[in-house]
């Protein structure tokens, strides 16, 4: 046996050194904090640059301060981590915008907060996106997308997972995703849906063109195998109408312009394609909503 562990001095000296092994810890762990601190202001600096070069990113960048998990600030979503990485990024070189591209869910899970939605999720998107997206690859032609315009009437339709080609979401992009609350029914109309969860001016501008929205509900687990709640990095960018969460709730939800109206629950995942996710006799359920002209 050590000697050092055989006597009352030998005991002395191990808690002497343990003493001083904890002390240098917590030096160093001081240490980090400071740098970390010192990131953060950095790196709101640079958002604050950014606001001032392109006013349009006020509210994205309000949305990251608000965002910023502090003892002040417990429910905020980003970590000093995750902020002090996106700030060393920025060190290099790199500009904030893809320093925060870069540091979105999809692309650095393990500094998010990742959460587990019910069975089904929900994706709302104007018609034409769902067939030349969805249905298709982006490209198709006018015949083929005439015949799915007709039999995507207003109603609940069945398909088959063969009849999809495209993807969830864009490639590369998050893909957002809302469901249901118990005992609140979803909108039968379509353009107080689209309100409720928020959707961009382009995919409100394409619905009231269409004069419909579709609603793809998927089974979670088929849909994604990781789901993390939405921050103020992947709601980023230009007048975005993203709101962060900050109750401290497991979920994101929406956040409509009208005060009046309730957000949903909402999660993001990375997209994947049809064909990798469905099988052929995979029933997909769709529901297409009207989407009346404004009075």
């Amino acid at each position: 046996m050590d000697p050092l562990l055989s006597s009352a001095c030998g005991g002395d000296v191990i808690r002497s050194r343990l003493e001083a092994a904890a002390a240098e810890n917590s030096a160093e762990d001081e240490d980090d904090d400071l740098k970390d601190g010192q990131k953060v202001q950095d790196f709101l600096q640079r958002l604050a640059a950014l606001r001032q070069r392109n006013p349009a990113f006020k509210k994205a960048v309000d949305n990251v301060r608000a965002d910023i998990r502090l003892e002040t600030n417990p429910h905020g979503n980003l970590s000093t981590d995750l902020v002090a990485s996106i700030d060393d990024d920025c060190r290099t070189g790199k500009p904030v915008e893809r320093a925060i591209e870069d540091h979105w869910s999809t692309n650095s899970p393990r500094l998010h907060r990742r959460c587990l939605p019910p069975s089904r999720v929900r994706r709302v998107m104007a018609r034409s996106d769902f067939v030349s997206y969805h249905v298709f690859r982006g490209s198709a032609d006018q015949s083929e997308t005439e015949l799915w315009t007709q039999l995507l009437s207003p109603g609940e339709h069945k398909f088959d997972g063969s009849d999809f080609s495209g993807r969830t979401g864009p490639a590369g992009r998050p893909c957002w995703w809302s469901f249901e609350e118990a005992e609140r029914p979803i909108p039968t109309e379509g353009r107080l849906y689209v309100a409720e969860l928020a959707l961009g001016e382009s995919q409100r501008r394409r619905a009231e063109r269409d004069r419909a929205v579709v609603e793809v509900v998927l089974d979670a687990d088929r849909a994604s195998d990781r789901y993390n709640k939405p921050t103020s990095l992947e709601g980023f960018g230009p007048d975005t109408p993203f709101r962060p969460e900050l109750s401290g709730m497991e979920y994101g939800r929406t956040a409509p312009a009208d005060p009046q109206l309730r957000g949903w629950p909402e999660v993001v995942s990375s997209s994947a394609e049809y064909l990798e996710i469905f099988e052929e006799d995979t029933d997909v359920e769709v529901r297409v909503l009207s989407y009346p002209a404004q009075s």
